[in-house]
């Protein structure tokens, strides 16, 4: 049995409009590879991984 926790984008930092012209996607400025930063705030986890044996073991 693993119990874990963990943490992604510690510092919040996000990248505010990350797709350019998002409300209009079939628009000529649409372009959604312009994300080189984290789109979402920090974010906290944690569980658990239980692993039965097989019958072979």
């Amino acid at each position: 049995m693993e119990f874990y926790l963990g943490a992604e984008n510690l510092t919040n930092y996000f990248q505010g409009k990350a797709i350019i012209s998002a409300e209009q996607p079939f628009g000529q400025y649409f372009d959604a590879a312009m994300v080189w930063a984290p789109v979402t705030g920090r974010m906290f986890y944690a569980g658990f991984r239980y692993r039965l044996k097989s019958k072979e073991q």
